[in-house]
């Protein structure tokens, strides 16, 4: 490494360093020649890690501490700034890093919100008041590091009290770094790391995951090239999968879709068609821009749904008569503002869902195409000569 920072005898500060990727920090800041300071709120976690981490350390004990820390408590980040800088004089990097998974969705409880936020947002806060006017006032080259996470850039549901904490801290770490750059003769800047899916504390390890070590791998090449935004892959979600996701979360503000509009089907008009047992004009796609449908729909059984997209044209439809079906009900179903047929048309780089989010549409698309052939069957008459029932395809 030749950043300044990541240099033998720099002072690495690490809060959440018992496991997963703080301890993964750890082990490498020590590698690096770094000393090391280890705080956790698990004491007993802590000193195990301390022991490891002292044996990799080239100063031994000398170079590295431990102390037990609770980051809500502002008290506590105050105590161990105290105890780095007596014991090493300085800090060179600040790696905010304790988190809490405590949330669920909006009704969670009040007291796992405050928990939460707490950790997550306010853990950082305390982290950064404590240590930063110290760490300018130095006058060397210092980074502060605060791991965020994805939840809190595209918002997944599920685990609405954990992506708020993160969104926060994406917005503050943003802000930060633009006072920092913005002080005249400040040497100090702000990083956000982003992981992906990674194995972290205790759990078993789980194909498509990342190792913490992984992690850090990415970190260090971002600090050294001084990247801001350090997003990290994983084995089931690649560079270019991340950025649709992200760019799809800006165009539901852009193009006023729905909120979360990855995870939103379109039932409104799913609803409309199954009540009026029309379809919807023009909701259609040229099979010859995606040659990918063709098998999608030979592989499937009748009596399912097709999907269309409503700004192309009558192609498809032709196609399938072309096949030997008699009589279609074209039906959208958006998975993210995107048709499930289109979906299946591209490459694995080119999704931005994993196939478990599109083989779960293509239940729920299943599913509905039941309900409006239950609804339509009773209602409408054959639509070829020969008596043909109205059936739906993918």
């Amino acid at each position: 490494m030749t950043h300044p920072v990541l240099a033998r005898n720099r002072v690495a500060v690490v809060t959440g360093a018992a496991m997963g990727i703080g301890l993964a920090a750890c082990r490498r800041f020590a590698g690096l020649g770094m000393k090391v300071c280890m705080a956790d709120v698990d004491a007993a976690e802590l000193e195990t890690a301390r022991a490891e981490i002292a044996k990799l350390a080239p100063d031994g004990q000398s170079g590295v501490l431990a102390v037990p820390t609770d980051v809500a408590k502002p008290a506590d980040l105050e105590a161990l700034r105290d105890a780095v800088y007596e014991r090493f004089g300085e800090v060179g990097l600040l790696m905010n890093n304790a988190a809490s998974r405590t949330g669920g969705g909006v009704w969670a409880p009040l007291e796992d919100w405050h928990v939460a936020m707490n950790v997550n947002f306010w853990g950082v806060v305390h982290g950064v008041r404590a240590f930063l006017p110290r760490m300018i006032a130095q006058g060397t080259p210092c980074q502060v590091v605060n791991t965020g996470s994805k939840q809190g850039i595209t918002n997944p549901p599920g685990n609405t009290v954990y992506n708020i904490t993160k969104s926060a801290l994406k917005t503050y770490t943003e802000g930060l770094q633009h006072e920092l750059r913005s002080t005249a003769g400040c040497k100090v800047s702000a990083h956000l790391l982003v992981p992906g899916w990674t194995t972290t504390g205790k759990r078993a390890h789980k194909a498509g995951a990342w190792l913490p070590d992984q992690v850090i791998d990415l970190l260090l090449a971002g600090l050294e090239r001084g990247d801001f935004y350090i997003i990290c892959p994983d084995d089931d979600v690649t560079p270019a999968m991340d950025r649709k996701r992200i760019l799809w979360g800006a165009g539901d503000l852009t193009e006023n879709r729905p909120a979360l509009s990855r995870w939103h089907p379109d039932r409104e008009v799913l609803q409309t068609l199954a009540e009026s047992g029309d379809q919807a004009q023009d909701d259609y796609f040229p099979v010859e821009d995606y040659p990918a449908t063709a098998k999608v729909l030979m592989e499937q059984e009748a009596t399912q749904v097709i999907i269309g997209d409503p700004e192309a044209d009558r192609a498809e439809v032709e196609f399938l008569l072309s096949q030997g079906y008699r009589s279609l009900l074209m039906v959208p179903i958006v998975l993210g503002g995107e048709s499930l047929g289109i979906v299946e048309a591209m490459s694995e780089e080119e999704r931005p869902w994993t196939r478990t989010e599109i083989n779960r549409a293509r239940i729920i698309s299943h599913q509905l195409a039941a309900v409006i052939q239950s609804r339509l069957a009773p209602a409408r008459p054959p639509h070829d000569e020969r008596g043909a029932e109205p059936r739906a395809v993918i």
